[in-house]
């Protein structure tokens, strides 16, 4: 069930990462069980930090191979980002990596997806973003990390209640909370920071008012119109009919679209 449930968010996150590869915008072309007993773990852990340290790609490999290869390199560099027996600094690897949109979208499939038993029991403990990882994604341009990271939220949200299967909603699931800290962080560090654009903020408030008015078409009576004249006055645009556009093409009903509202607005409290 594990290699199951692992197999589907992979296929997920390809999903998400070839819509942000090849869609455009106003905005910048984003090319998103058995436990073991206590001494397993530690052996297990030991084997992973020592192969995974093993296997490091180089600044280089990380700064300019393609897609597939950032993937692959992900999967290295994932499980040592909260390993406390690994010695290795991650910053200057995660900032190489996330210096272009290949190395973006190729780390989020595996961090978003790929954990093992140690690593989800961890994460439901201490919900935050690795230090190192939170560090170099101040290095990224916005631009490109942005609209991937909204799409790393609101696709897995709206697959858990589109699949049939409860092992894939499971995993949609998963998906979609660690998306979510990941974009809650980049809100935070957008507010705390010195910049005079709000990329992370426009595109959480587009997304709020690009799903209230695809259910609002979806309504019959429609006659409440003129009460919303002045909502969304300080709304981008382009922005919401971005999102509107991206609702519309991949089906989203009025479940996945009160999902998305719901997260969405947990993001921005």
């Amino acid at each position: 069930m594990k290699s199951f449930q692992m197999l589907s968010s992979v296929i997920l996150m390809k999903r998400i990462l070839f819509v942000a590869g090849s869609s455009s915008s106003s905005f910048a072309r984003t090319t998103a069980f058995v436990v073991p007993r206590h001494d397993m773990n530690q052996q297990r852990l030991m084997s992973s930090t020592t192969l995974c340290e093993s296997n490091i790609p180089s600044i280089e490999e990380l700064s300019t191979d393609p897609f597939m290869k950032q993937v692959q390199h992900a999967s290295t560099l994932v499980p040592l980002l909260n390993d406390k027996d690994s010695n290795v600094d991650m910053y200057p690897m995660l900032k190489a990596q996330l210096s272009h949109s290949d190395g973006i979208r190729g780390f989020f499939v595996s961090y978003l997806t790929g954990s093992s038993e140690e690593e989800e029991e961890e994460e439901e403990k201490n919900m935050v973003v690795p230090k190192s990882l939170r560090r170099a994604m101040k290095k990224v341009d916005a631009k490109e990390l942005v609209p991937l990271a909204c799409m790393n939220v609101i696709m897995p949200t709206a697959m858990v209640t589109m699949h049939t299967d409860p092992n894939l909603s499971s995993s949609s699931a998963k998906t979609a909370k660690r998306g979510k800290v990941i974009l809650s962080t980049l809100l935070q560090d957008e507010a705390d920071g010195e910049k005079d654009d709000f990329l992370v903020l426009d595109n959480c408030l587009a997304m709020l008012e690009a799903a209230d008015a695809a259910i609002n078409t979806m309504e019959v009576e429609m006659d409440d119109d003129d009460d919303d004249d002045d909502e969304g006055d300080d709304v981008d645009e382009e922005l919401v009919k971005y999102w509107q556009d991206f609702y519309v093409k991949w089906g989203y009903k009025e479940t996945q679209l009160n999902d998305i509202i719901t997260t969405i607005s947990e993001v921005l409290a």
